[in-house]
C-alpha cells in the first residue's frame, strides 16, 4: 500500500513540474505593436534584382555563388573556414 502512495505521488509531482515547464516557456516573449514609416536604405548595395516572377531571372530556386574572398570576414562549417560560399 505504502509503495503505491509514493508511486501515486512520484508520478504526481512529475507531471506537476512538467505541466508548469511547459506554461513557463509559452511566456517567453512578448508582442508589441507600434506604428511607424519606411524609410528606404541609401547607399545600399543591390545583391540581385529579379527580372522575371519565374523561371532563372527570378530570385527563387536560383543557385548562387560567391568567390572567396567576397565576404568580408570569414565563417568556420564543419571545421573549415570560408569567405564566400
Amino acid at each position: 500500500m505504502r509503495k503505491n502512495l509514493f508511486k501515486l505521488l512520484l508520478t504526481f509531482l512529475f507531471l506537476s513540474v512538467g505541466h508548469f515547464i511547459a506554461i513557463a516557456q509559452l511566456n517567453l516573449y512578448d508582442f508589441t505593436q507600434s506604428n511607424g514609416t519606411f524609410t528606404e536604405l541609401t547607399g545600399a548595395t543591390i545583391l540581385a534584382t529579379a527580372t522575371t516572377t519565374t523561371g532563372a531571372g527570378s530570385l527563387d530556386d536560383v543557385n548562387y555563388t560567391l568567390a572567396a574572398g567576397t565576404i568580408p570576414f570569414s565563417f568556420v562549417y564543419d571545421g573549415v573556414s570560408y569567405t564566400g560560399c
